[in-house]
């Protein structure tokens, strides 16, 4: 799991305080830092199999979150079945 934040200045704020208060490291994804590739549009067109869609399509999310999904889900697909997934 991941805090998603902002900024890289809030980033550096939490693990400071996190140091001094000695509790377990989290990971975090500052929103003006992460890097992101584009969605791969040609994978919202395949037609088989059939069901096969992107996950940013099927998940329900504040898009101003988009980057920070978009980050952790990438291109990835939501499948019928496993023999679905493996094609």
């Amino acid at each position: 799991a991941s805090i998603i934040v902002e900024r890289e200045t809030t980033v550096q704020s939490c693990l400071r305080y996190m140091k001094e208060h000695r509790y377990e490291p989290e990971t975090f994804l500052p929103l003006d830092y992460i890097k992101v590739s584009p969605i791969n549009e040609q994978l919202r067109e395949l037609q088989d199999p059939k069901n096969v869609k992107l996950v940013l399509d099927v998940i329900k999310y504040d898009r101003q979150y988009y980057k920070a999904l978009l980050y952790a889900c990438g291109n990835a697909l939501v499948c019928d079945n496993d023999d679905d997934a493996r094609r």
